[in-house]
C-alpha cells in the first residue's frame, strides 16, 4: 500500500492508487527500497497528523464537558426529588400533628366546662386518649410510608442511573473496538 513517501509501488496496485513520485520516479524495482520523503510530504504528513489529533481532542473535549454537564444535572435532580419527598412527608406530619393539637384543646376546654361531672371527664380523657394515640399512629404510618417510599425512589434511581452509566461505557467501549478494529485494517 502506497504510504506517500515515495515507496517503489508494487505492480499489483492500479494507477490511480499512486501518488505522483510513485508514477514519475518509481525507482528501482528492489523490495523494500524507498527513497527519502521529501521536505512538502514531511509536511503534508505532519498537518495531517495535526489535523487528526486536534479532532480527535475536540471530540474528547466536547464528550467529557457533555458528560460533566449530565452528571451535574442529575445531581440537581436527585436532591429536587429527595428534598420534595422528604418536604411532603413533614409537611403531612406536621398537618396531622397540628390537628392533634387542635382537637387536643378543644377536649381541653370540654372538659374545663364539664369538670363538675366526674363521668363525663373521665370519659373526655378517654376520648382525648384515644385521639391521640390514633393520630399519633396515623402520623407515624404516614411519615414511615413516605420513608419506604423515599428509598425505592433512592433505588429506583440509582438502578436507572447504573444502567445508563453501564450502557454509555459499553457504547464507548465499542466505539473503541470498533475504531481500533478499523486503524488494523486500515495497516
Amino acid at each position: 500500500m502506497p504510504s506517500g513517501s515515495g515507496d517503489t509501488a508494487p505492480t499489483t496496485l492500479p494507477r490511480h492508487m499512486l501518488t505522483g513520485r510513485q508514477l514519475c520516479c518509481p525507482g528501482p524495482s528492489v523490495p523494500g527500497y524507498s527513497t527519502p520523503p521529501t521536505e512538502g510530504e514531511r509536511h503534508r504528513r505532519t498537518e495531517w497528523q495535526t489535523v487528526v489529533l486536534s479532532g480527535s481532542l475536540r471530540a474528547w473535549l466536547q464528550y467529557t464537558s457533555y458528560r460533566r454537564r449530565k452528571a451535574q444535572k442529575n445531581r440537581v435532580a436527585d436532591r429536587h426529588a429527595q428534598d420534595t419527598m422528604v418536604w411532603k412527608a413533614f409537611c403531612t406530619w406536621k398537618n396531622k400533628a397540628s390537628d392533634l393539637r387542635r382537637l387536643q384543646k378543644i377536649v381541653e376546654i370540654w372538659q374545663g366546662v364539664m369538670s363538675e361531672n366526674q363521668q363525663l371527664e373521665r370519659l373526655a380523657r378517654q376520648v382525648q386518649d384515644h385521639i391521640r394515640l390514633n393520630n399519633t399512629a396515623q402520623c407515624f404510618q404516614v411519615w414511615v410510608w413516605r420513608a419506604r417510599q423515599l428509598q425505592q425512589v433512592a433505588r429506583y434511581h440509582q438502578h436507572v442511573t447504573i444502567k445508563k452509566h453501564f450502557q454509555a461505557w459499553l457504547n464507548v467501549a465499542r466505539q473503541q473496538a470498533d475504531r481500533r478494529a478499523k486503524c488494523q485494517a486500515f495497516q
